[in-house]
Protein backbone atom coordinates (compact mmCIF):
# COMPACT_ATOMS: atom_id res chain seq x y z
CA UNK A 1 0.00 0.00 0.00
CA UNK A 2 2.89 2.48 0.99
CA UNK A 3 4.68 1.46 -2.39
CA UNK A 4 0.94 2.39 -4.35
CA UNK A 5 0.91 5.63 -2.09
CA UNK A 6 4.82 6.69 -3.31
CA UNK A 7 3.80 5.75 -6.93
CA UNK A 8 0.54 8.01 -7.07
CA UNK A 9 2.62 11.02 -5.53
CA UNK A 10 5.14 10.62 -8.38
CA UNK A 11 2.62 10.65 -10.83
CA UNK A 12 1.02 13.67 -9.16
CA UNK A 13 4.35 15.82 -9.04
CA UNK A 14 5.07 14.35 -12.73
CA UNK A 15 1.79 16.15 -13.50
CA UNK A 16 2.36 19.54 -11.95
CA UNK A 17 5.43 19.81 -14.08
CA UNK A 18 3.78 18.75 -17.02
CA UNK A 19 1.59 21.75 -16.09
CA UNK A 20 4.15 24.60 -15.45
CA UNK A 21 6.08 23.62 -18.30
CA UNK A 22 2.84 24.10 -20.36
CA UNK A 23 2.14 27.69 -18.41
CA UNK A 24 6.05 28.72 -19.22
CA UNK A 25 5.96 27.51 -23.16
CA UNK A 26 3.30 29.65 -23.87
CA UNK A 27 4.61 32.11 -21.43
CA UNK A 28 7.82 32.31 -23.88
CA UNK A 29 5.75 32.13 -27.39
CA UNK A 30 3.46 35.27 -26.00
CA UNK A 31 6.50 37.05 -25.03
CA UNK A 32 8.15 36.42 -28.26
CA UNK A 33 4.61 38.07 -29.99
CA UNK A 34 4.82 40.72 -28.00
CA UNK A 35 8.39 42.03 -28.13
CA UNK A 36 7.81 41.71 -31.85
CA UNK A 37 4.82 43.72 -32.53
CA UNK A 38 6.06 46.75 -30.29
CA UNK A 39 8.62 48.95 -30.77
CA UNK A 40 11.27 49.85 -28.22
CA UNK A 41 9.92 51.47 -25.12
CA UNK A 42 10.59 55.01 -24.87
CA UNK A 43 13.22 55.69 -21.38
CA UNK A 44 11.00 57.07 -19.62
CA UNK A 45 8.65 53.93 -19.86
CA UNK A 46 11.63 51.66 -19.38
CA UNK A 47 12.24 53.62 -16.11
CA UNK A 48 9.00 53.87 -15.05
CA UNK A 49 8.82 49.92 -15.65
CA UNK A 50 11.73 49.32 -14.03
CA UNK A 51 11.18 50.74 -10.78
CA UNK A 52 7.63 48.07 -10.68
CA UNK A 53 10.33 45.31 -11.55
CA UNK A 54 12.59 46.13 -9.00
CA UNK A 55 10.20 46.28 -6.16
CA UNK A 56 7.72 43.30 -7.24
CA UNK A 57 10.61 40.34 -7.57
CA UNK A 58 10.13 38.89 -3.72
CA UNK A 59 7.40 39.16 -0.89
CA UNK A 60 7.53 38.86 2.56
CA UNK A 61 4.70 36.15 3.51
CA UNK A 62 1.41 35.60 2.01
CA UNK A 63 -2.13 36.62 3.21
CA UNK A 64 -5.37 35.51 2.83
CA UNK A 65 -7.61 37.62 0.49
CA UNK A 66 -9.80 38.57 4.10
CA UNK A 67 -6.83 40.07 6.04
CA UNK A 68 -6.09 42.65 2.60
CA UNK A 69 -9.83 44.28 2.69
CA UNK A 70 -9.12 44.45 7.03
CA UNK A 71 -5.80 46.06 6.23
CA UNK A 72 -7.34 48.47 3.27
CA UNK A 73 -10.14 49.52 6.07
CA UNK A 74 -7.28 51.13 7.70
CA UNK A 75 -5.88 53.62 5.04
CA UNK A 76 -7.00 56.27 3.18
CA UNK A 77 -6.19 55.60 -0.06
CA UNK A 78 -6.15 52.67 -1.66
CA UNK A 79 -4.26 52.14 -5.17
CA UNK A 80 -4.84 48.80 -7.65
CA UNK A 81 -2.86 48.56 -10.47
CA UNK A 82 -5.00 48.18 -13.85
CA UNK A 83 -4.00 45.67 -16.16
CA UNK A 84 -6.14 46.98 -19.07
CA UNK A 85 -6.93 44.72 -21.23
CA UNK A 86 -7.52 41.59 -18.37
CA UNK A 87 -10.80 41.39 -16.82
CA UNK A 88 -9.46 39.56 -13.32
CA UNK A 89 -7.38 42.31 -13.05
CA UNK A 90 -10.82 44.79 -13.48
CA UNK A 91 -12.46 41.96 -10.93
CA UNK A 92 -10.16 42.39 -8.62
CA UNK A 93 -10.74 46.34 -7.85
CA UNK A 94 -14.65 45.09 -7.82
CA UNK A 95 -13.80 42.54 -4.86
CA UNK A 96 -12.13 44.97 -2.57
CA UNK A 97 -14.32 47.27 -3.30
CA UNK A 98 -17.17 44.89 -2.10
CA UNK A 99 -15.11 43.49 0.90
CA UNK A 100 -14.91 47.69 1.97
CA UNK A 101 -18.23 48.76 1.45
CA UNK A 102 -19.66 45.13 3.19
CA UNK A 103 -17.18 46.06 6.05
CA UNK A 104 -17.96 49.82 6.72
CA UNK A 105 -21.78 48.41 6.88
CA UNK A 106 -21.09 45.74 9.65
CA UNK A 107 -19.17 48.20 11.37
CA UNK A 108 -22.30 49.73 12.04
CA UNK A 109 -21.10 52.69 9.06
CA UNK A 110 -24.68 53.29 7.75
CA UNK A 111 -25.87 52.43 4.76
CA UNK A 112 -23.98 55.06 2.73
CA UNK A 113 -20.55 53.86 2.06
CA UNK A 114 -17.88 55.60 2.74
CA UNK A 115 -15.94 54.92 -0.17
CA UNK A 116 -15.07 56.90 -3.51
CA UNK A 117 -13.49 55.21 -6.57
CA UNK A 118 -10.93 57.56 -8.75
CA UNK A 119 -10.65 56.14 -12.02
CA UNK A 120 -8.02 56.63 -14.76
CA UNK A 121 -10.69 55.60 -17.68
CA UNK A 122 -12.75 59.06 -17.50
CA UNK A 123 -10.38 62.41 -18.07
CA UNK A 124 -11.42 64.95 -15.45
CA UNK A 125 -12.80 67.30 -18.22
CA UNK A 126 -15.58 64.98 -18.60
CA UNK A 127 -16.58 64.36 -15.22
CA UNK A 128 -19.74 65.78 -15.88
CA UNK A 129 -21.04 63.14 -18.76
CA UNK A 130 -19.86 60.96 -16.33
CA UNK A 131 -22.04 62.10 -13.43
CA UNK A 132 -24.81 61.76 -16.11
CA UNK A 133 -24.03 58.25 -16.67
CA UNK A 134 -23.76 57.43 -12.95
CA UNK A 135 -27.32 59.15 -12.46
CA UNK A 136 -29.80 57.07 -11.94
CA UNK A 137 -31.25 53.79 -13.32
CA UNK A 138 -28.77 52.53 -16.68
CA UNK A 139 -30.24 52.12 -19.88
CA UNK A 140 -28.96 51.73 -23.49
CA UNK A 141 -29.02 54.98 -24.44
CA UNK A 142 -27.67 56.64 -21.83
CA UNK A 143 -24.85 53.81 -22.14
CA UNK A 144 -24.43 54.72 -25.68
CA UNK A 145 -24.34 58.61 -24.97
CA UNK A 146 -21.29 58.26 -22.06
CA UNK A 147 -19.33 55.87 -24.61
CA UNK A 148 -19.81 58.04 -27.62
CA UNK A 149 -18.51 61.20 -25.20
CA UNK A 150 -16.03 59.91 -23.00
CA UNK A 151 -14.57 57.19 -25.22
CA UNK A 152 -13.34 58.10 -28.57
CA UNK A 153 -11.52 55.79 -31.21
CA UNK A 154 -8.30 56.44 -30.04
CA UNK A 155 -9.04 55.41 -26.35
CA UNK A 156 -7.33 52.31 -24.17
CA UNK A 157 -11.16 51.30 -23.75
CA UNK A 158 -12.24 50.53 -27.12
CA UNK A 159 -12.31 46.66 -26.94
CA UNK A 160 -12.43 46.44 -23.05
CA UNK A 161 -15.61 48.42 -22.11
CA UNK A 162 -17.67 45.28 -20.84
CA UNK A 163 -14.50 44.82 -18.34
CA UNK A 164 -15.20 48.12 -16.78
CA UNK A 165 -18.88 48.34 -17.09
CA UNK A 166 -19.57 45.98 -13.64
CA UNK A 167 -17.50 48.47 -11.88
CA UNK A 168 -19.82 52.00 -12.45
CA UNK A 169 -22.82 49.58 -12.42
CA UNK A 170 -21.71 48.54 -8.60
CA UNK A 171 -21.02 51.83 -8.03
CA UNK A 172 -24.47 53.15 -8.83
CA UNK A 173 -25.77 50.33 -6.99
CA UNK A 174 -23.68 51.25 -3.80
CA UNK A 175 -24.36 55.47 -4.20
CA UNK A 176 -20.62 54.80 -4.22
CA UNK A 177 -19.12 58.03 -6.37
CA UNK A 178 -17.11 57.74 -9.34
CA UNK A 179 -14.25 60.41 -10.08
CA UNK A 180 -12.34 60.85 -13.49
CA UNK A 181 -8.48 61.11 -12.16
CA UNK A 182 -6.97 62.18 -15.91
CA UNK A 183 -5.76 64.71 -17.39
CA UNK A 184 -6.65 65.87 -20.96
CA UNK A 185 -5.98 63.32 -23.71
CA UNK A 186 -3.83 61.08 -21.00
CA UNK A 187 -6.50 58.17 -22.25
CA UNK A 188 -4.85 58.18 -25.79
CA UNK A 189 -3.15 55.58 -26.96
CA UNK A 190 -0.36 57.91 -28.69
CA UNK A 191 0.61 60.52 -26.04
CA UNK A 192 3.73 62.94 -25.37
CA UNK A 193 7.00 61.61 -24.37
CA UNK A 194 6.84 62.77 -20.50
CA UNK A 195 3.17 61.66 -20.37
CA UNK A 196 3.66 59.41 -16.97
CA UNK A 197 4.85 61.99 -15.17
CA UNK A 198 2.86 64.73 -15.97
CA UNK A 199 -0.26 62.36 -16.41
CA UNK A 200 0.85 61.54 -12.42
CA UNK A 201 1.01 65.00 -11.40
CA UNK A 202 -2.71 65.77 -12.74
CA UNK A 203 -4.14 62.76 -11.28
CA UNK A 204 -2.53 63.39 -7.99
CA UNK A 205 -4.08 66.84 -7.55
CA UNK A 206 -7.50 65.44 -8.50
CA UNK A 207 -6.72 62.53 -5.62
CA UNK A 208 -6.02 65.60 -2.58
CA UNK A 209 -8.95 66.90 -3.98
CA UNK A 210 -11.08 64.71 -2.74
CA UNK A 211 -8.80 63.81 -0.28
CA UNK A 212 -9.14 67.35 0.76
CA UNK A 213 -13.25 66.92 0.35
CA UNK A 214 -14.06 63.86 1.72
CA UNK A 215 -11.35 63.48 4.67
CA UNK A 216 -13.85 60.12 6.00
CA UNK A 217 -13.72 58.46 2.91
CA UNK A 218 -11.45 55.51 1.14
CA UNK A 219 -10.30 56.37 -1.86
CA UNK A 220 -10.18 53.61 -4.64
CA UNK A 221 -7.79 54.44 -7.22
CA UNK A 222 -7.61 52.00 -10.29
CA UNK A 223 -5.08 53.08 -12.29
CA UNK A 224 -2.26 51.56 -14.65
CA UNK A 225 0.23 49.52 -12.42
CA UNK A 226 3.31 51.93 -13.65
CA UNK A 227 1.52 54.48 -11.61
CA UNK A 228 1.38 53.00 -8.09
CA UNK A 229 5.23 52.46 -7.14
CA UNK A 230 5.60 54.59 -4.01
CA UNK A 231 7.98 56.83 -6.09
CA UNK A 232 5.86 57.80 -9.25
CA UNK A 233 1.93 58.46 -8.51
CA UNK A 234 1.82 58.36 -4.59
CA UNK A 235 4.51 59.71 -4.08
CA UNK A 236 3.30 63.05 -5.69
CA UNK A 237 -0.20 62.86 -3.46
CA UNK A 238 1.60 62.86 -0.52
CA UNK A 239 3.84 66.08 -1.52
CA UNK A 240 0.24 67.55 -2.98
CA UNK A 241 -1.37 66.59 0.62
CA UNK A 242 1.74 68.69 2.44
CA UNK A 243 1.29 71.40 0.46
CA UNK A 244 -2.51 72.04 1.58
CA UNK A 245 -2.00 71.22 4.76
CA UNK A 246 -3.45 67.68 4.65
CA UNK A 247 -2.68 64.88 6.85
CA UNK A 248 -0.26 62.63 5.45
CA UNK A 249 -2.49 59.63 3.99
CA UNK A 250 -2.35 56.18 4.71
CA UNK A 251 -1.90 54.03 1.40
CA UNK A 252 -2.04 50.18 0.28
CA UNK A 253 -0.67 49.85 -2.92
CA UNK A 254 -2.02 46.68 -4.66
CA UNK A 255 0.24 45.36 -7.75
CA UNK A 256 -1.45 42.22 -10.10
CA UNK A 257 -0.05 39.32 -11.51
CA UNK A 258 3.84 40.25 -11.46
CA UNK A 259 5.16 37.40 -13.32
CA UNK A 260 8.76 37.27 -10.58
CA UNK A 261 6.74 36.47 -7.50
CA UNK A 262 4.34 34.31 -9.50
CA UNK A 263 7.10 32.01 -10.69
CA UNK A 264 8.58 32.51 -7.08
CA UNK A 265 5.21 30.84 -5.88
CA UNK A 266 5.65 27.93 -8.81
CA UNK A 267 9.24 27.20 -7.30
CA UNK A 268 7.62 26.65 -4.06
CA UNK A 269 4.25 24.50 -5.31
CA UNK A 270 1.99 27.28 -3.91
CA UNK A 271 0.72 28.92 -6.95
CA UNK A 272 -3.07 27.91 -6.46
CA UNK A 273 -2.96 27.95 -2.92
CA UNK A 274 -1.94 31.66 -2.42
CA UNK A 275 -3.74 34.83 -3.76
CA UNK A 276 -2.05 37.24 -2.01
CA UNK A 277 1.22 38.37 -0.73
CA UNK A 278 2.61 40.89 1.37
CA UNK A 279 5.83 42.17 -0.45
CA UNK A 280 6.88 44.71 1.77
CA UNK A 281 5.67 48.02 3.65
CA UNK A 282 2.15 49.00 2.21
CA UNK A 283 2.92 46.99 -0.67
CA UNK A 284 0.86 43.82 -1.73
CA UNK A 285 0.17 41.59 -4.98
CA UNK A 286 -2.59 39.99 -5.99
CA UNK A 287 -2.21 36.64 -8.33
CA UNK A 288 -5.21 35.45 -9.87
CA UNK A 289 -4.08 34.78 -13.35
CA UNK A 290 -1.17 33.17 -14.73
CA UNK A 291 1.53 34.88 -16.69
CA UNK A 292 0.80 33.73 -19.81
CA UNK A 293 -2.76 34.21 -20.03
CA UNK A 294 -2.01 37.96 -18.97
CA UNK A 295 0.11 38.17 -21.68
CA UNK A 296 -2.58 36.29 -23.92
CA UNK A 297 -5.15 39.32 -23.06
CA UNK A 298 -2.51 42.12 -24.49
CA UNK A 299 -1.41 39.96 -27.68
CA UNK A 300 -5.29 39.55 -28.41
CA UNK A 301 -6.05 43.63 -27.50
CA UNK A 302 -2.91 44.24 -30.22
CA UNK A 303 -4.54 42.45 -32.68
CA UNK A 304 -7.56 44.33 -32.08
CA UNK A 305 -10.21 42.91 -35.00
CA UNK A 306 -7.74 40.34 -35.85
CA UNK A 307 -7.19 38.39 -32.61
CA UNK A 308 -8.57 34.74 -32.79
CA UNK A 309 -11.74 36.56 -34.23
CA UNK A 310 -12.23 35.75 -37.45
CA UNK A 311 -8.66 35.31 -38.33
CA UNK A 312 -7.07 32.71 -40.33
CA UNK A 313 -5.04 31.51 -36.62
CA UNK A 314 -8.18 30.78 -35.01
CA UNK A 315 -8.02 27.11 -36.42
CA UNK A 316 -4.44 26.68 -35.84
CA UNK A 317 -4.78 28.26 -32.00
CA UNK A 318 -7.52 25.80 -31.55
CA UNK A 319 -5.79 23.17 -32.97
CA UNK A 320 -2.63 23.68 -30.61
CA UNK A 321 -4.42 24.43 -27.81
CA UNK A 322 -6.32 21.11 -27.91
CA UNK A 323 -2.50 18.88 -28.58
CA UNK A 324 -1.54 20.59 -25.25
CA UNK A 325 -4.12 19.05 -23.41
CA UNK A 326 -4.54 15.62 -25.27
CA UNK A 327 -0.39 15.49 -24.94
CA UNK A 328 -1.07 16.47 -20.99
CA UNK A 329 -3.14 13.23 -20.74
CA UNK A 330 -1.06 11.18 -22.92
CA UNK A 331 -4.64 10.98 -25.53
CA UNK A 332 -3.31 10.11 -29.37
CA UNK A 333 -5.62 12.26 -31.42
CA UNK A 334 -4.55 10.88 -34.53
CA UNK A 335 -4.99 13.40 -36.74
CA UNK A 336 -8.86 14.68 -35.97
CA UNK A 337 -7.54 17.84 -35.74
CA UNK A 338 -6.20 18.46 -38.90
CA UNK A 339 -9.82 18.28 -40.85
CA UNK A 340 -11.59 20.82 -37.76
CA UNK A 341 -12.97 23.80 -38.78
CA UNK A 342 -13.30 26.55 -36.21
CA UNK A 343 -15.57 29.69 -36.26
CA UNK A 344 -16.19 32.65 -34.43
CA UNK A 345 -19.52 34.98 -33.79
CA UNK A 346 -18.21 37.11 -37.04
CA UNK A 347 -18.48 33.94 -39.14
CA UNK A 348 -22.22 31.96 -38.82
CA UNK A 349 -21.76 30.76 -42.40
CA UNK A 350 -20.95 27.06 -41.07
CA UNK A 351 -25.20 26.87 -39.72
CA UNK A 352 -25.84 27.42 -43.28
CA UNK A 353 -23.52 24.37 -44.25
CA UNK A 354 -25.21 22.37 -40.85
CA UNK A 355 -28.90 23.14 -42.47
CA UNK A 356 -27.77 21.99 -46.09
CA UNK A 357 -26.09 18.73 -44.56
CA UNK A 358 -29.53 17.19 -43.84
CA UNK A 359 -27.20 15.49 -40.53
CA UNK A 360 -29.47 17.15 -38.17
CA UNK A 361 -32.97 17.03 -37.42
CA UNK A 362 -35.17 20.69 -37.04
CA UNK A 363 -35.01 20.12 -33.25
CA UNK A 364 -31.29 19.64 -32.90
CA UNK A 365 -30.79 22.66 -35.73
CA UNK A 366 -32.96 24.56 -32.75
CA UNK A 367 -30.63 23.44 -29.98
CA UNK A 368 -27.24 24.64 -31.84
CA UNK A 369 -29.42 28.17 -32.77
CA UNK A 370 -30.10 28.83 -29.02
CA UNK A 371 -27.06 28.19 -28.05
CA UNK A 372 -25.39 30.54 -30.67
CA UNK A 373 -28.26 32.92 -29.41
CA UNK A 374 -27.18 31.57 -25.45
CA UNK A 375 -23.30 33.17 -26.65
CA UNK A 376 -22.74 29.39 -25.80
CA UNK A 377 -19.37 27.27 -27.69
CA UNK A 378 -20.79 24.33 -29.67
CA UNK A 379 -18.85 21.58 -30.89
CA UNK A 380 -19.82 19.32 -33.78
CA UNK A 381 -17.82 16.29 -33.79
CA UNK A 382 -19.65 14.35 -36.77
CA UNK A 383 -19.36 17.60 -38.66
CA UNK A 384 -15.69 18.48 -37.67
CA UNK A 385 -16.82 21.93 -36.65
CA UNK A 386 -16.20 23.75 -33.42
CA UNK A 387 -17.95 27.21 -32.82
CA UNK A 388 -16.25 29.37 -30.30
CA UNK A 389 -18.51 32.25 -28.97
CA UNK A 390 -16.11 33.59 -26.87
CA UNK A 391 -12.44 33.46 -27.55
CA UNK A 392 -10.49 34.24 -24.41
CA UNK A 393 -7.90 30.77 -23.79
CA UNK A 394 -10.40 29.89 -21.16
CA UNK A 395 -13.06 29.18 -23.62
CA UNK A 396 -10.64 27.47 -26.45
CA UNK A 397 -9.53 25.24 -23.97
CA UNK A 398 -12.75 24.33 -22.78
CA UNK A 399 -14.19 23.78 -25.98
CA UNK A 400 -10.89 22.25 -27.20
CA UNK A 401 -11.22 19.70 -24.02
CA UNK A 402 -14.88 18.93 -25.42
CA UNK A 403 -13.57 17.67 -28.91
CA UNK A 404 -10.80 15.66 -27.24
CA UNK A 405 -13.97 13.61 -25.47
CA UNK A 406 -15.98 13.72 -28.49
CA UNK A 407 -12.94 12.22 -30.69
CA UNK A 408 -12.00 9.64 -27.48
CA UNK A 409 -15.59 8.51 -26.99
CA UNK A 410 -16.15 8.15 -30.50
CA UNK A 411 -20.02 9.46 -30.07
CA UNK A 412 -21.80 12.85 -29.18
CA UNK A 413 -25.35 11.26 -28.22
CA UNK A 414 -26.96 11.98 -25.00
CA UNK A 415 -28.74 9.94 -22.97
CA UNK A 416 -32.73 10.01 -23.73
CA UNK A 417 -33.95 10.26 -20.73
CA UNK A 418 -34.09 13.74 -18.91
CA UNK A 419 -31.99 12.76 -15.70
CA UNK A 420 -29.32 10.76 -16.90
CA UNK A 421 -29.02 13.35 -20.36
CA UNK A 422 -28.64 16.46 -17.22
CA UNK A 423 -25.57 14.63 -16.12
CA UNK A 424 -24.09 13.34 -19.19
CA UNK A 425 -23.59 17.44 -19.64
CA UNK A 426 -22.86 18.19 -15.90
CA UNK A 427 -19.86 15.39 -17.04
CA UNK A 428 -19.21 17.16 -20.28
CA UNK A 429 -19.12 20.69 -18.87
CA UNK A 430 -16.63 18.87 -15.90
CA UNK A 431 -13.98 17.36 -19.02
CA UNK A 432 -14.43 21.06 -20.19
CA UNK A 433 -13.27 23.06 -17.27
CA UNK A 434 -10.85 20.48 -15.97
CA UNK A 435 -9.26 20.77 -20.00
CA UNK A 436 -8.82 25.06 -19.59
CA UNK A 437 -7.28 24.59 -15.81
CA UNK A 438 -4.44 22.83 -17.69
CA UNK A 439 -3.97 25.75 -19.36
CA UNK A 440 -5.05 28.33 -16.71
CA UNK A 441 -4.59 26.92 -13.39
CA UNK A 442 -5.92 30.57 -11.60
CA UNK A 443 -9.26 29.93 -13.69
CA UNK A 444 -12.23 29.89 -11.29
CA UNK A 445 -15.55 28.99 -11.18
CA UNK A 446 -18.23 29.33 -8.28
CA UNK A 447 -18.87 26.57 -6.00
CA UNK A 448 -21.51 26.08 -2.98
CA UNK A 449 -19.97 29.25 -0.49
CA UNK A 450 -20.48 32.03 -3.63
CA UNK A 451 -23.94 30.74 -4.37
CA UNK A 452 -25.07 30.90 -1.12
CA UNK A 453 -23.43 34.30 -0.54
CA UNK A 454 -25.59 34.87 -3.71
CA UNK A 455 -28.71 33.88 -2.36
CA UNK A 456 -28.11 36.16 0.71
CA UNK A 457 -27.25 39.26 -1.10
CA UNK A 458 -30.94 38.17 -3.28
CA UNK A 459 -32.80 38.18 0.27
CA UNK A 460 -30.84 41.87 1.29
CA UNK A 461 -32.00 43.83 -2.00
CA UNK A 462 -34.81 41.81 -2.91
CA UNK A 463 -35.29 40.05 -5.91
CA UNK A 464 -36.58 42.32 -8.21
CA UNK A 465 -33.68 44.61 -7.56
CA UNK A 466 -31.25 42.11 -9.17
CA UNK A 467 -31.25 39.51 -11.43
CA UNK A 468 -33.73 36.71 -10.83
CA UNK A 469 -32.42 34.34 -13.44
CA UNK A 470 -29.53 34.12 -11.23
CA UNK A 471 -31.07 33.85 -7.81
CA UNK A 472 -32.87 30.58 -9.53
CA UNK A 473 -29.95 29.75 -10.33
CA UNK A 474 -28.23 29.67 -6.86
CA UNK A 475 -31.45 27.93 -5.31
CA UNK A 476 -31.30 25.25 -7.60
CA UNK A 477 -27.43 24.44 -7.12
CA UNK A 478 -27.88 24.68 -3.08
CA UNK A 479 -30.98 22.05 -3.66
CA UNK A 480 -28.57 20.00 -5.80
CA UNK A 481 -25.55 20.38 -3.54
CA UNK A 482 -27.93 19.17 -0.21
CA UNK A 483 -29.11 16.17 -2.31
CA UNK A 484 -25.33 15.17 -2.80
CA UNK A 485 -25.20 15.49 0.81
CA UNK A 486 -28.04 13.59 1.64
CA UNK A 487 -29.45 17.00 3.65
CA UNK A 488 -32.14 16.98 0.96
CA UNK A 489 -35.88 17.05 2.43
CA UNK A 490 -37.94 15.24 -0.63
CA UNK A 491 -40.63 17.98 0.01
CA UNK A 492 -38.21 20.89 -1.29
CA UNK A 493 -39.72 22.29 -4.05
CA UNK A 494 -35.99 23.33 -6.21
CA UNK A 495 -35.77 19.69 -6.49
CA UNK A 496 -39.08 18.60 -7.71
CA UNK A 497 -38.84 20.43 -10.86
CA UNK A 498 -34.38 21.00 -11.17
CA UNK A 499 -34.91 18.36 -14.43
CA UNK A 500 -37.22 20.06 -16.42
CA UNK A 501 -36.21 23.53 -16.81
CA UNK A 502 -36.14 25.40 -19.92
CA UNK A 503 -33.27 25.19 -22.18
CA UNK A 504 -31.40 28.84 -20.88
CA UNK A 505 -31.45 27.38 -17.20
CA UNK A 506 -30.61 23.33 -18.41
CA UNK A 507 -27.63 25.01 -19.53
CA UNK A 508 -26.53 27.50 -16.50
CA UNK A 509 -27.61 24.90 -13.85
CA UNK A 510 -25.56 21.76 -16.09
CA UNK A 511 -22.62 24.30 -16.39
CA UNK A 512 -22.38 25.34 -12.54
CA UNK A 513 -22.29 21.71 -11.47
CA UNK A 514 -19.91 20.56 -14.08
CA UNK A 515 -17.64 23.51 -13.63
CA UNK A 516 -17.52 22.70 -9.46
CA UNK A 517 -16.69 19.11 -10.62
CA UNK A 518 -14.38 19.90 -13.43
CA UNK A 519 -12.20 22.05 -10.20
CA UNK A 520 -12.68 19.20 -8.14
CA UNK A 521 -10.95 17.12 -11.02
CA UNK A 522 -7.87 19.42 -11.13
CA UNK A 523 -7.08 19.65 -7.68
CA UNK A 524 -8.08 16.01 -7.06
CA UNK A 525 -5.56 15.25 -9.38
CA UNK A 526 -2.61 17.61 -8.16
CA UNK A 527 -3.32 16.42 -4.58
CA UNK A 528 -3.19 12.57 -5.16
CA UNK A 529 -6.84 12.12 -5.11
CA UNK A 530 -7.34 11.26 -8.71
CA UNK A 531 -4.52 9.58 -11.32
CA UNK A 532 -4.57 11.16 -14.55
CA UNK A 533 -5.10 7.73 -16.06
CA UNK A 534 -8.50 7.70 -14.90
CA UNK A 535 -8.96 11.49 -16.00
CA UNK A 536 -8.02 9.94 -19.23
CA UNK A 537 -10.73 7.17 -19.06
CA UNK A 538 -13.52 9.73 -18.09
CA UNK A 539 -12.46 11.02 -21.75
CA UNK A 540 -13.21 8.00 -23.15
CA UNK A 541 -16.73 7.19 -21.55
CA UNK A 542 -19.62 7.73 -23.47
CA UNK A 543 -22.06 9.28 -20.97
CA UNK A 544 -24.56 7.93 -23.45
CA UNK A 545 -25.28 4.28 -20.86
CA UNK A 546 -28.59 3.88 -19.22
CA UNK A 547 -27.80 5.02 -15.72
CA UNK A 548 -23.95 5.75 -16.33
CA UNK A 549 -24.16 9.50 -16.13
CA UNK A 550 -25.81 9.90 -13.11
CA UNK A 551 -23.54 7.19 -11.22
CA UNK A 552 -20.76 8.29 -12.32
CA UNK A 553 -21.67 12.25 -11.77
CA UNK A 554 -22.35 11.09 -7.85
CA UNK A 555 -19.29 8.43 -7.21
CA UNK A 556 -17.33 11.48 -8.22
CA UNK A 557 -18.67 14.34 -6.19
CA UNK A 558 -18.66 11.70 -3.10
CA UNK A 559 -14.86 11.17 -3.62
CA UNK A 560 -13.63 14.40 -4.43
CA UNK A 561 -16.23 16.68 -2.30
CA UNK A 562 -12.88 17.14 1.06
CA UNK A 563 -10.90 18.58 -1.85
CA UNK A 564 -10.27 22.47 -0.19
CA UNK A 565 -10.81 24.76 -3.34
CA UNK A 566 -8.61 27.83 -2.56
CA UNK A 567 -10.53 30.82 -1.84
CA UNK A 568 -10.17 33.64 -4.14
CA UNK A 569 -10.10 37.59 -4.04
Amino acid sequence: MKGNRKSINRKSREARYEIVAIQQALFKRNQKLIEASIARPPKYLAEYEAEVLRRTKSFREAISPKELIQRAQTVDIVYIGDYHTLRPAQKTFLHVAEGLVKAGRQAGKGQEPLTIFAMEMVETEKQATLDAYMKGKWSKAKENRFLSEVIGPDHWLVGNWENYKPILEFARQNNILVAGIEGKGGTKLHTRSDSLARRDKHMAETIVELLSKYPFHTIMVLVGELHIAPPHLPKMVRKLAGTRNLKKPKCLILYQNREEIYWKLVKQGKEDTIEVVHIKGDEYCSLNTPPHIVQQSYVNWLEAGETLVDSPDLGDKFREIAEIIAQFLGIDLKGALDQVEVYSAHDLSFFARLKQSKAFTKSELDIIREQVLSSESYTIPNMGMVYLAKLSLNHIAEEASHFIHYVCAKSSREPADLVNSFYARCLEEALGFFGSKVINPKRKCDHQRDFLQDIETFREKGIAAVDGEAYRLARFVIAHKDMEKGKSKKSDPWLKVLYSQDVDMFNRLTHALGYMLGDRLYYGLKRDRISKEEIRNLFHERFDEEEQPLLTYFALCRRLSSIRIPKRL
